[in-house]
């Protein structure tokens, strides 16, 4: 169905809170929209990783940065930094924090997955419903967010849902 749906972040589905960060999430049908906050002084590897137990992210991002500046850096030895009015694709296997004295803030989204009609190989891994990932794998969900996964759950907070839905 053609359409236009409209969440503003004031009142989430979801809040992430763990150790200087915060990400409001929405969802819209089957695809999500997240706002990172960042504060001085985050670091994937000191605010997330001992939560999610992984030597580095291994999560894809996708996003726009809309103020502050963080710092990336790979384990293949490759970094740089993202800044505001620059979009972004982080590969996983990085590490990253914020540079500077200002919080950090961006948005990223998640898109709904079109099934698959190639069929399964003998082998090929066992794959999660929810995400597509492997079974087993330390990131089998959709959100990770600079780090922040749904294992989070503690750290969730669950806000009113508001939805407008426009169509067109």
């Amino acid at each position: 169905m053609a359409g236009l749906h409209v969440r503003r972040f004031d009142a989430p589905d979801e809040t992430r809170a763990p150790d200087k960060t915060q990400i409001d999430v929405v969802r819209m049908g089957g695809n999500s929209a997240a706002r990172f906050t960042l504060a001085p002084g985050w670091k994937w590897s000191e605010c997330v990783k001992p939560v999610v137990g992984t030597e580095s992210c291994q999560a894809r991002h996708v996003g726009v940065a809309h103020s502050g500046r963080m710092h990336v850096t790979h384990e293949d030895g490759s970094d740089g930094e993202v800044g505001p009015g620059e979009a972004y694709v982080i590969e996983p296997g990085h590490d990253a924090w914020v540079v500077g004295d200002e919080p950090s803030s961006a948005s990223s989204s998640r898109h709904r997955r079109r099934r698959s009609t190639r069929r399964a190989r003998s082998d090929d891994p066992p794959r999660t419903h929810e995400t597509g990932a492997p079974t087993g794998a330390p990131f089998s969900s959709p959100w990770c967010g600079l780090g922040v996964v749904s294992a989070l759950s503690l750290h969730r907070k669950p806000a009113p849902r508001h939805e407008a839905q426009l169509l067109v």
